[in-house]
């Protein structure tokens, strides 16, 4: 396996690790001020909520590692390292 895929999806493992945990923790937040099930199921999917910026900047950063990759491919089969 290339060394910068290997990289890459350790990066997008604790990317989606940290996401996970915090989205566990904001949750048990709501949970514990009264929230019901049915309002949080909706935060998830208000893209205007807190949970959908924060799956919204997931997203972004997932695809800054995936054109970092793609760089990295690039320069390296260019430069005939691959």
């Amino acid at each position: 396996m290339n060394k910068n895929i290997a990289i890459f999806r350790k990066k997008v493992k604790l990317l989606m690790s940290q996401f996970g945990d915090n989205m566990v923790v904001f949750i048990a937040e709501l949970k514990a001020l009264g929230t019901s099930d049915a309002d949080i199921v909706e935060m998830m999917d208000d893209s205007e909520s807190t949970i959908g910026l924060e799956k919204a900047s997931l997203n972004r950063k997932i695809k800054s590692e995936v054109a970092g990759l793609v760089n990295s491919l690039h320069i390296e089969a260019y430069l005939g390292e691959l």
